[in-house]
């Protein structure tokens, strides 16, 4: 019997493989969360090897750092192997530097799961080479139901053969979320039609087993199928077949971002990139990277049908800038990974920048050319998951703590950071100062992160609350000369419409000593019911009501009757020019949902003499950072505060016993 001597490359990837999923089989006596810790230590080891092994094309090789370095740069301009490439750069960015706590390590080995599958299977079908043979023994929290469900879906995706598009709308895919079944992958997809009006309610769930680049419009071939589940049949939509299809409109205004002036690229030139970035799965900003022999392959590939070559010319210029990292390769790295008309029309401008290299965009672009971990282009916010594809992080360590301050700030609330709490940073103040000299010139002082007493925080955001405070704190020292008689008097009139001793005595209170009011209530505590009662109190008076939403305003219009009111959202008042500022009352609605910045312009905007701000402190919070309203009230007299506590819109003691606690979330719970 003869015997295969094992390769030297293959003996190390196996005793890699061997310590995963040994770590894997001590699921049974260990959390998920230090196996999880446990398996990432071995990861970029473990990528590091299985590239070499193709670098070396099976043959053996030394494990080196030279020829891994190599064997890296390899994979780079191969479609085959992207998979190595991009978890690779992921676990450059987080694996290889920090240790990761139990909590972050779960998540992220729930979202490496994909790439191990891929490649497990890869290394297979390439080198008949069997790694993760217990990879399904890790715990995915996969709902039984969910599971049926899916389970379901995958048996009707593999009758299904896989066709050519043909003709097609074209789409944007909104999300990709991949399942697995048999130790397969699958992927359900969100999508809604091509066009930069298209919403959520335009949205569509298909089911593939394709793996589709997501970052530009695409052509479907879509075929409907059903499944029976719980007694129901439910349609389902299968996608067969895909391409990419940047849209034309996308390629005119990315020629104009580079020539001031839009050019058609002829359709042989679109069909050329098209089929390059869907059989290779590669993206724009991957092949501006490209070596320069393989790059121009590709251009001769994808324009050898072309009668004129237009924007693979838009290409080389990107490349000189991204190659001598010039103003303006940050931008175009992420335009070119993310090819959507909307976000590239909003860049534009129609004269060249020269502060980011002659490009025809905006100097508004400047901010997340310089710092794009922290800033955005204009008019959209990136995915972190997209920004990492696209940009090389590994000396932006100063932007990334500068997003964990503002994300515990506008996500957790949390003005004030400890700095003792950060981990996976060296030198946080100089990392700080790193940031702060970072900064645009046209970057306000706001932008700055500041280390005081221990903590870290944006400047902006304290300057923002302090400014606000110090408004209301003004209004509140003084308030409306014989204002409680005045009310008492108009109280005392025929169908003044107040049927309620709460609300009567709060506008007989409300601006006696203060110049602000502040009301606080949840839903069905008549709210809007009594800001119909200040703008009858005050109807000879102008009035504006601002709210954060449409809906929100078109609620104020229908409950408020009174006269010479204007009502507005708060971006409108904000962004238009010309509009009247000057009112006698100003009254803010919903005021839990207004973040900082916004009420701090709007009190910088508007000249007002009187002020009600109306909320619920429970109700959603604002998008961004916005604890003032919540805070207010410790800062105003108590007699400028009011809160409305009894609600109409029922009788029931103990639902209303439940909605309080549910409000506050509090544990108890009671039964009805």
């Amino acid at each position: 019997m003869s015997t295969v001597a094992l390769l030297r490359i293959d003996a190390q990837i196996s005793t890699i493989d061997k310590v995963i999923c040994r770590h894997i089989d001590s699921l049974g006596t260990s959390p998920r969360g230090v196996v999880s810790q446990d398996i990432l230590s071995q990861l970029r080891n473990f990528v590091e090897h299985i590239m070499l092994k193709f670098y070396a094309n099976g043959q053996d090789i030394d494990n080196s750092y030279e020829n891994i370095c190599k064997a890296i740069d390899f994979v780079k301009s191969r479609g085959n192997l992207k998979v190595l490439r991009r978890f690779h750069d992921y676990l450059q960015i987080v694996a290889s530097h920090y240790t990761l706590d139990e909590e972050n390590s779960e998540r992220l080995m729930l979202k490496y799961y994909e790439y191990l599958l891929k490649i497990k299977n890869l290394l297979h079908e390439s080198f008949s080479l069997d790694v993760l043979g217990n990879l399904d023994k890790f715990p995915l929290n996969t709902d039984s139901t969910l599971q049926e469900y899916y389970e379901k879906i995958a048996a009707k995706i593999k009758r299904h053969n896989i066709q050519g598009v043909g003709k097609s709308e074209k789409y944007y895919i909104q999300k990709i979320k991949p399942f697995f079944i048999g130790q397969r992958i699958y992927y359900e997809v969100t999508f809604t039609p091509a066009n930069d009006y298209a919403s959520k309610f335009n949205r569509v769930i298909a089911f593939t087993s394709l793996e589709i680049t997501d970052n530009y419009a695409v052509k479907f071939a879509l075929a409907p199928d059903s499944i029976e589940i719980l007694g129901k049949t439910m349609p389902i939509i299968v996608i067969v077949g895909w391409e990419v299809a940047i849209r034309d409109c996308e390629f005119k205004n990315f020629t104009r971002l580079i020539r001031g002036t839009p050019i058609a690229t002829g359709y042989a030139e679109q069909q050329g990139i098209s089929q390059f970035l869907t059989s290779t799965g590669f993206n724009l900003t991957e092949l501006v990277d490209f070596p320069d022999a393989e790059f121009q392959k590709v251009k001769q590939r994808a324009t050898q049908r072309a009668k004129a070559i237009v924007f693979f010319n838009d290409l080389e210029r990107c490349r000189a800038i991204i190659k001598a990292n010039s103003a303006g390769s940050n931008l175009l790295r992420y335009l070119l990974y993310h090819m959507n008309n909307k976000v590239i029309k909003n860049q534009q401008q129609s004269l060249a920048n020269d502060n980011l290299s002659g490009l025809y965009v905006k100097n508004g672009c400047i901010p997340f050319d310089s710092i794009p971990f922290n800033f955005s282009p204009i008019g959209h916010n990136p995915r972190l998951g997209d920004l990492f594809a696209c940009i090389d992080a590994t000396e932006r360590q100063h932007e990334i703590l500068a997003r964990l301050v503002r994300n515990n700030t506008e996500i957790k609330g949390q003005l004030f950071t400890p700095v003792k709490d950060i981990v996976g940073f060296d030198d946080i103040a100089a990392l700080v100062r790193t940031y702060n000299a970072a900064l645009w010139h046209g970057h306000h002082e706001n932008s700055k992160l500041v280390i005081e007493t221990g903590h870290i925080f944006i400047n902006g955001y304290k300057n923002d609350t302090l400014f606000i405070i110090a408004e209301l704190e003004d209004l509140s020292k003084s308030g409306v000369q014989n204002y409680s008689n005045s009310v008492r008097a108009w109280l005392s009139e025929p169908n003044h419409g107040v049927d309620c001793d709460e609300k009567k005595e709060a506008l007989i209170r409300m601006f006696e000593n203060s110049r602000v009011a502040l009301l606080y209530g949840s839903a069905g505590t008549g709210k809007s019911t009594f800001i119909n009662h200040i703008a009858h109190l005050f109807a000879d008076k102008k009035k504006l009501f601002l709210a954060q939403t449409n809906p929100a305003v078109d609620n104020l219009k229908r409950r408020v009757t009174a006269s010479n009111c204007t009502f507005s959202t708060i971006t409108k008042f904000l962004k238009r020019q010309g509009i009247t500022t000057d009112y006698d009352l100003l009254i803010i609605d919903e005021c839990s949902t207004v973040n900082n910045r916004d009420m701090r312009d709007i009190i910088t905007k508007a000249t007002y003499k009187l002020l009600v701000l109306v909320g619920d402190s429970y109700q959603i919070a604002s998008i961004r950072f916005g604890n003032w309203f919540s805070v207010a009230r410790a800062f105003v007299p108590e007699a400028s505060v009011f809160e409305l506590t009894k609600p109409y819109r029922s009788n029931n003691a103990g639902l209303l016993t439940l909605w309080d606690r549910v409000r506050k979330m509090d544990d108890t719970r009671v039964s009805i």
